[in-house]
Formats: structure tokens, C-alpha cells, sequence
């Protein structure tokens, strides 16, 4: 049997639309679906204070030129006011550290389970809190190591030992959030 991206895909990136792009989707929504509420209900608190410090009722403000929440058409965004900068600077960095995050950890699932040839050796590469968002493998008991088609790889081995504990906290934030 081909590896998943021989025939979804090239080497480095799985084509979109195919079997195989739609389940490192699929894990990387749910992996993050907790923070990225999180997130949001860090914004709204930010719009809020924004709107009781200026005394009026807004949907978004403007921060360093990027427009942050919804804006409402004919309406004009004002920008944040100063005494919240440093909150929404601190929110931002917290969103880029989890889209750094969320990109390297989808790097280093695409290497895991791009040499599968099986829905159980798809299982056996992914760790348990990953295996348990697929149906199809949810159930399946595991055979091989988690991670064990990067053997051979040694940089993608290195990454994947930086980025399964990260793995495990956003898997774990989903039962906070």
C-alpha cells in the first residue's frame, strides 16, 4: 500500500480536499477548538473594557492597525484605549504563540502519519489524546509506539519529542475550557 501523501498529495504537504488533508483538519480544529474559545472570550473581555472606557458601545476596536473583533458596517472602530494596551498586547502574544503552536504541531502530525499505510498503523503514530478524535481509531488498541513512523526521521523525531507535550496540554485544555 502507498503512503497517505503518494497519493493525496506532495511529500511535504497533503493536497487539499483529499481524505488525508481532512483528517489532519479535523485533529488540529479539535486539538484547538478550547483555546481558540479561550481566546475568544479574552477578546470579548478586551472589547468590553474597551467600550466601558470610552463609554460606548462597540464591536471591534483597532490595535497597531489590525482590527480586532467584528466591525459593524457605517460604524467607525476606534482604537484601543491606553490604558488596555498592554492587555492586548499580552492576547496577542498568547494567539501567536498558539498559531506557532498550532503550525508546528500540524507540521509534525503530517510527518507521523504520512508514512501509514493502515488505519492501525495510523493509530499506533498518533498519540492516544490525538487517536481518540478519530472514529476510526478511537477503539483500535495500540500495536506500535506512538510516533514510531519517525524512526528514520531524525529531525521530525526531535520535533515530535518538542511538541508532544505541547500536544498533550491543548488535548488536555479541551477538558477545561
Amino acid at each position: 500500500m502507498a503512503k497517505f501523501s503518494q497519493i493525496n498529495g506532495t511529500p511535504s504537504e497533503p493536497k487539499k480536499n483529499t481524505a488525508f488533508y481532512r483528517i489532519i483538519q479535523h485533529l488540529i480544529k479539535q486539538l484547538f477548538e478550547a483555546e481558540e474559545r479561550r481566546l475568544g472570550v479574552d477578546l470579548q473581555k478586551l472589547i468590553d473594557k474597551n467600550n466601558y472606557a470610552y463609554g460606548e458601545k462597540r464591536d471591534c476596536f483597532l490595535y497597531q492597525g489590525n482590527l480586532y473583533g467584528k466591525a459593524v458596517k457605517g460604524m467607525q472602530t476606534r482604537v484601543i484605549h491606553f490604558t488596555l494596551a498592554k492587555e492586548v498586547a499580552e492576547h496577542i502574544a498568547d494567539r501567536n504563540v498558539i498559531q506557532r503552536d498550532r503550525e508546528r504541531i500540524q507540521q509534525v502530525v503530517f510527518r507521523a502519519i504520512d508514512p501509514c499505510e493502515s488505519i492501525q498503523d495510523l493509530r499506533d503514530a498518533l498519540p492516544n489524546c490525538l487517536a481518540l478524535m478519530l472514529p476510526a481509531t478511537a477503539n483500535l488498541p495500540r500495536m506500535k509506539p506512538e510516533g514510531h513512523s519517525l524512526e528514520h526521521d531524525h529531525r521530525a523525531k526531535k520535533l515530535w519529542d518538542v511538541m508532544l507535550p505541547r500536544i498533550k496540554m491543548y488535548s488536555s485544555a479541551r477538558l477545561i475550557y
